[in-house]
């Protein structure tokens, strides 16, 4: 683009900070738990509509989800009624080598302990210096609020782009993606599009790939008996102990093992296989006859999480089969709940050159293409072939106390948005 276009959408992002400060800062006192989105659906519907943007909402179809290997299982009587994903879009020219691009957010939030005590209520979103204050403030209702507001400032502008910008803001993200899922299946991502996660990740750094990820449970077996016996009996509890340090054996050689130039930066852990929930025995005084083990083991991008599982599950059976417990009693292995496959963007797909490029103008300094965790990244890149980033204004602590946006990475993402846009979907003419 030239100059005078860009100096242009650079002092539009100027002149709308206020604007995007207040939204965002509005945003954020919707209390969007997953399963009450409906509110700030609605809301998002209107602030896309009185920006005269062509807007649809769909309600996910949880039928449909559920036939797929990436749904995230949910309670059979959750209901998707009303609490949309919604999708505001400015239409380009059109033509047959058109590019569109995707600005995505969630509008659903994780939940606030109530035993914990903030600077500012929650849900306030109490702007103070440099940071908006709030539950999900920076994930993500910050993304959502510069997702809207980069569409504002295009439609105002009517610089007649050849691609559509489309603004995508799906429900239930937090609780695994059957939001970005059911979009992806609606094929909402198209493969010459791109697409913008506005996840907290700073102006440093975008992260083109995600880890996959597998929850696992394991049931130790053990003898139940009062305490007066535990020289006596195997307990479940002692038995779980050896399991975690075969776990443990498991997660160092994997971290021997694997490798990838988008995980370098990680200082100690590239791919975490770790227990997170231990639950076992039913009285103080009672040696328990069962303990259970939960936790997640992950992979790499070009790793297929369900061959590392059977792997991680061999690799436990061979190191208990010497113990004389285990030859009376069994442990028993599964897989539950949350299943990611890995997802990855080419790093030098062009996509990530405009983007790197764009940020580079705003920034003036080159960020750094990492690899990320888990994330909805894989859903459009693995169903879709949609080349998608996790790329947006950063804050602190998220999911945590005193959560924050920053103000400057608002108006700086703005800012690369809107030169993306331009560079990407290309004017016409």
């Amino acid at each position: 683009m030239d100059q005078k276009v860009k100096d242009l959408l650079l002092s539009e992002a100027e002149n709308h900070k206020d604007r995007l400060v207040n939204l965002v800062s509005k945003l954020t006192q919707f209390d969007s738990y997953i399963g009450d989105e409906k509110e700030i659906a609605h809301f998002v519907k209107d602030e896309l509509n009185n920006i005269g943007l062509d807007v649809r909402t769909t309600d996910v179809d949880h039928d449909l989800i559920k036939k797929r290997k990436e749904y995230i299982p949910m309670p059979e009587d959750t209901s998707y009624e009303d609490r949309p994903n919604v999708y505001g879009t400015l239409k380009g020219n059109g033509g047959k080598n058109s590019r569109p691009l995707y600005l995505f957010g969630h509008t659903d939030v994780v939940p606030v302990d109530e035993n914990t005590t903030w600077k500012y209520p929650p849900f306030s979103g109490q702007v103070d210096g440099d940071k908006i204050y709030g539950r999900g403030s920076a994930d993500m209702k910050g993304g959502v609020g510069v997702g809207i507001v980069a569409l504002e400032i295009l439609k105002k502008l009517n610089l007649k782009l050849k691609g559509d910008v489309t603004g995508q803001f799906v429900i239930e993200e937090e609780a695994g993606g059957n939001g970005t899922l059911f979009a992806a299946l609606q094929n909402e991502f198209l493969s010459n599009g791109a697409c913008i996660m506005l996840e907290p990740t700073g102006t440093h750094q975008i992260m083109v790939s995600n880890r996959g990820a597998q929850y696992f449970r394991i049931t130790v077996p053990g003898t139940e008996g009062g305490t007066e016996y535990h020289r006596e009996i195997d307990s479940a509890i002692d038995n779980a102990y050896m399991v975690i340090k075969i776990i443990k054996k498991f997660s160092d050689y994997r971290e021997s093992v694997v490798d990838h130039p988008l995980y370098k930066h990680e200082r100690t852990t590239k791919v975490p296989t770790a227990v997170g929930r231990i639950m076992s025995g039913a009285w103080p005084s009672t040696i328990p006859g069962e303990a259970v083990l939960e936790g997640t083991i992950e992979c790499l991008p070009g790793e297929n999480i369900d061959e590392i599982v059977e792997e991680f599950h061999k690799f436990i059976l061979s190191e208990v089969s010497d113990f004389e417990w285990y030859k009376k009693n069994k442990i028993k292995f599964e897989k539950f709940g949350l299943f990611f496959e890995s997802g990855i963007t080419d790093p030098d797909h062009e996509f990530i050159k405009i983007l790197s490029k764009s940020t580079e103008g705003v920034d003036l300094e080159k960020p750094k293409i990492i690899g990320g965790g888990g994330s909805d990244l894989r859903l459009p890149v693995n169903i879709n072939k949609c080349p998608t980033v996790l790329f947006g204004p950063g804050g602190g602590p998220i999911h945590s106390v005193d959560e924050w946006v920053s103000i400057d990475q608002l108006v700086k993402m703005l800012k690369i948005c809107l030169l993306t846009a331009v560079d990407w979907c290309e004017l016409d003419g």
